[in-house]
């Protein structure tokens, strides 16, 4: 892997700038999500960077190596499948809310039964009931 990844380099830098931005792109991705979920994004990102190194290395393959290329693509793929519906699933389940409703005694009476309501809808609004 790491010396696929010096022979990329070397093909980008000679790319030019365009190709310093692609393999700096390629180089730091970005995951955003919950901690939890860090290490099932680190995966999904290495099998990703490392899909996207066989498909540079694809378009500049002689004939002979693009057979085994693909399959090692395909291969990658099949497991980057399964990875991608588990970081799905571990960032809905760290997202998910539960709508939460806090009263508190009216300040407008004194009267001990009556409570201001406040609800988290969880769609990003909130609601206010009044009870007495």
């Amino acid at each position: 892997m790491q010396l696929r990844r010096v022979r990329l380099q070397a093909h980008f830098l000679r790319a030019g700038a365009l190709g310093l931005f692609l393999l700096l792109a390629m180089s730091h991705p970005t995951q955003a999500g919950p901690p939890q979920c860090k290490p099932i994004a680190d995966e999904v990102s290495q099998l990703t960077g490392e899909v996207r190194d066989l498909q540079v290395e694809l378009s500049t393959a002689a004939t002979g190596a693009k057979a085994r290329l693909v399959s090692e693509i395909k291969a990658l793929n099949q497991q980057l499948a399964p990875k991608r519906k588990e970081l799905a699933a571990c960032i809905a389940a760290a997202t998910t809310c539960t709508p939460k409703t806090v009263c508190t005694q009216d300040p407008a009476t004194s009267d001990p039964r009556c409570k201001v309501c406040r609800r988290n809808n969880c769609d990003g609004t909130a609601s206010v009931s009044h009870t007495c």
